[in-house]
């Protein structure tokens, strides 16, 4: 660690009276005792209370203690106190805290080594923003973040998108014109470029001016957002609530179960919902193919025929896809209180049973019904007009139709996928869009066996205009968009 830095333990971290050689340490997510600690070493850890204590003069402190390898042991214990979250370690200018390193899971790991030789280039992962009131540098390749306490900081790495060497960064001459220092002392620009590679925010750049990032053939492959959501929406490196936290309990109902009645812009296709066929499910149980022989022959379908569906099957696949068979109230609860959820079963699996998902099919060629955009009243086995063929609505429909190789004028109904956030926000933190594209994965599954099972063709698709969407159906973005496509027709042969 830098010699300079401040170790010290959290404000909310509390120590407790224990017997000789034992020290005891709350805070409000937990507690732990220290036992057999070597002889001196109870006023070592006390010292890490209150304003803390540099790593130099702790360095110093242990050694006089008459022990064996007594650094070892205080970074031992260092570590271990880092790790439960109840450690901070901070660059400092005079005793005045700048930046402060806080590890966000057990995973962290303190550094041993101090001396930064070489190029560096600040991480292509790393990014600022606001939390609790504060600056934060973050990045998903660190279970740590970086908490600036002097707003010249935050200029001063931005100033480190180049690569840099580390002794020009930290000079106050002229070689250091590049770096937006602002009065920053050498001593405490050294600590905060520590303290940012600590926190993996530094990647090394070679002779040739690649950086790590770049040259680590498994890292490279990582775009920053893809990262930074699998990082955030799995546990291991950030201390954020996860899973059904039910954050907003208190503050607003929980979203219903079933969409409430929308009201669509007036398009040619009218207002009068159009009920669909209902199949004789028994019938079907007979005389479907086998599962075994669904699985075996699902494929994506690319080409379909001049004939195009009717409506009866539209019917029929949407009865086996996306129904709601039916609804109920149960009580839950949570940590805040007690309280009643409605819920829904359908025939593809959700978490929670929340099922947050939303069918509107985008019916350009289909016997026995107008071409236009829809959606599927789940509940009640109908279609709600929503408009005719827009501009918006074609651009979706062309989008598919590029990104499958599917001709245009082939296409038959496109199924667009949107979510209703608040639903499945409302209960889970952390994992909510993670749970999400999980959904919309088995509904394409179910939707591929459906289609398999009935001798239609079809083919989900990997992108799309959400955007388009919000705009075809008159909705809030941040209230309910698309999250998946999926084509349907009947099959060439």
């Amino acid at each position: 660690m830098h010699p300079a830095w401040i170790v010290t333990l959290r404000d909310d971290v509390a120590l407790t009276s224990q017997p000789e050689g034992q020290i005891g340490i709350s805070c409000p997510y937990g507690r732990l005792t220290l036992r057999k600690l070597p002889g001196g070493f109870g006023d070592i850890i006390r010292r890490l209370a209150h304003s803390g204590e540099t790593w130099e003069r702790l360095h110093d402190a242990v050694r006089e203690l008459d022990l064996k390898n007594p650094v070892a042991r205080l970074f031992y214990y260092l570590q271990y106190l880092s790790k439960r979250g109840y450690l901070i370690v901070s660059a400092n200018d005079s005793g005045r805290p700048l930046a402060t390193l806080d590890p966000t899971a057990f995973s962290f790991d303190l550094p041993r080594e101090t001396a930064l030789d070489g190029r560096f280039v600040l991480s292509r992962f790393a990014y600022l923003r606001e939390a609790h009131g504060n600056a934060v540098l973050e990045t998903p390749r660190s279970a740590s973040r970086i908490v600036l306490h002097d707003d010249r900081l935050a200029g001063f790495a931005a100033s480190l998108m180049r690569p840099f060497h580390v002794a020009d960064a930290a000079s106050v001459g002229a070689e250091a014109g590049s770096f937006r220092h602002e009065g920053l002392p050498p001593n405490a620009v050294s600590q905060f470029l520590n303290l940012l590679s600590a926190a993996g925010m530094l990647a090394h750049v070679d002779s040739a001016g690649v950086s790590e990032e770049d040259a680590d053939p498994a890292l490279a492959t990582w775009e920053f957002h893809d990262l930074l959501f699998h990082s955030r929406s799995r546990r291991g490196r950030h201390d954020l609530a996860s899973g059904a936290t039910f954050r907003f309990l208190g503050k607003t109902d929980p979203p219903p179960a079933v969409a409430p009645p929308s009201s669509f812009p007036s398009s040619s296709l009218g207002t009068r919902t159009l009920p669909l066929e209902r199949p004789d499910l028994a019938r079907l149980a007979e005389g479907d193919p086998s599962f075994a022989s669904v699985v075996e022959n699902r494929e994506s379908c690319r080409e379909f025929a001049v004939q195009p569906i009717i409506a009866a099957q539209l019917g029929e696949f949407l009865y086996r896809v996306g129904r709601i068979r039916e609804t109920f109230k149960m009580d839950a609860g949570a940590e805040q209180a007690e309280f009643t959820m409605e819920f829904t079963s359908r025939p593809y699996p959700a978490g929670g049973g929340l099922y947050e998902l939303e069918i509107y099919p985008l019916v350009v060629r289909c016997d026995d019904l107008d071409a236009g955009l829809y959606h599927y009243d789940a509940l009640h086995h109908r279609l709600e007009p929503v408009s005719e063929l827009t501009d918006a609505a074609r651009q979706l429909l062309w989008e598919a139709c590029e990104s499958t190789g599917v001709e245009y004028e082939q296409a038959q109904v496109l199924f667009i996928l949107s979510a209703r956030f608040p639903r499945i926000a409302w209960k889970y933190a952390a994992i909510a869009y993670a749970l999400i594209l999980k959904h919309v994965g088995v509904l394409y599954q179910t939707m591929y066996l459906t289609a398999t099972a009935m001798g239609l063709g079809g083919c989900a698709i990997g992108l799309g205009d959400a955007d388009a969407f919000s705009e075809a159906i008159g909705s809030n973005y941040y209230a309910e968009t698309s999250v998946g496509e999926f084509l349907l027709g009947t099959r060439t042969t």
